[in-house]
């Protein structure tokens, strides 16, 4: 199976799972509160709060003789919305807010609770890489490199949304556990989202393989780095009256012939002999 293929599938499979994400506990009257990232149960009771990216809603259960019905009290929809703490109060037991805040301090977890904003930015990445993928098959070197960027950013943003988004449920949840014996349980979301990100990563690999395993994009990538080059180094032209004063004369291959000169005359010593006395 080609890459482009691979990376269609599962860029296609990501944005579809984190369009249930984002739409998770935002309209009451559908299926969607139930597509929850954490809900948090009154195990003696018959309240709970389900929580989703963008609000959170106060669930209580009406036990009759012939149906079960759903009560919903939720907050207002919003993109960095902070924790309901009359919610908490209402499901905890305890007498008011300053009472809950004096046993459980809140502060960081409620800062840390707004990583359910990355929702938005990896649904927007995964739209974009899976346009890449579809347009992929172009000749154009660049769509391979950027379905590839698009696809690490959105890993990279969801995964550390995870990590935090953990991390501060966990950190609230298990205080109000010790305290008041609530239970808490993980939601489809925070799992689809999870899921999200590892088919992103896949979706970076084999963009990264489309880039340099293909000989067709890597002779085109490579093509576009030597023209970036040049335009960047223009090479100059070879001027040869920039270093001579008089424009080159080539040489005659038959120089003429001129005889050495004539050796210099012998030097004769004359020995004078002298006569005995």
């Amino acid at each position: 199976m080609q890459a482009s293929i691979v990376s269609l599938v599962f860029t296609a499979l990501a944005l579809g799972m984190m369009i249930v994400v984002n739409l998770g506990v935002t309209f009451t009257n559908s299926i969607l509160p139930q597509v929850y990232v954490i809900k948090l149960i009154q195990p003696l009771g018959d309240l709970s709060i389900v929580y989703g990216p963008y609000n959170s809603c106060l669930m209580e259960d009406n036990h009759n003789v012939t149906t079960t019905k759903m009560m919903m009290n939720c907050t207002e929809a919003s993109l960095s919305y902070d924790l309901d703490l009359d919610q908490l109060v209402a499901i905890s037991g305890a007498a008011n807010i300053q009472q809950l805040q004096f046993q459980i301090d809140t502060s960081k977890p409620l800062a840390l609770h707004k990583a359910n904003l990355v929702v938005l930015p990896t649904a927007i990445l995964c739209f974009l890489s899976l346009c890449v993928a579809i347009f992929t098959h172009r000749t154009s070197d660049i769509l391979p490199c950027l379905g590839g960027m698009f696809s690490i950013v959105g890993f990279v943003c969801s995964a550390c949304g995870l990590a935090m988004i953990i991390f501060s449920y966990m950190t609230l949840f298990q205080s109000l556990q010790t305290l008041f014996g609530l239970t808490y349980t993980w939601g489809p979301s925070l799992y689809m989202l999870g899921i999200s990100s590892f088919f992103l990563l896949i979706g970076f690999i084999c963009f990264s393989a489309q880039c340099w395993s293909d000989p067709k994009y890597r002779q085109n990538a490579m093509s576009t780095i030597r023209r970036r080059r040049r335009r960047r180094h223009p090479q100059r032209q070879y001027d040869p009256n920039q270093y001579h004063a008089t424009p080159y004369q080539p040489q005659s291959h038959h120089p003429s012939f001129s005889p050495p000169p004539p050796p210099p005359p012998p030097h004769h010593h004359h020995h004078h002999h002298s006569l005995p006395a």
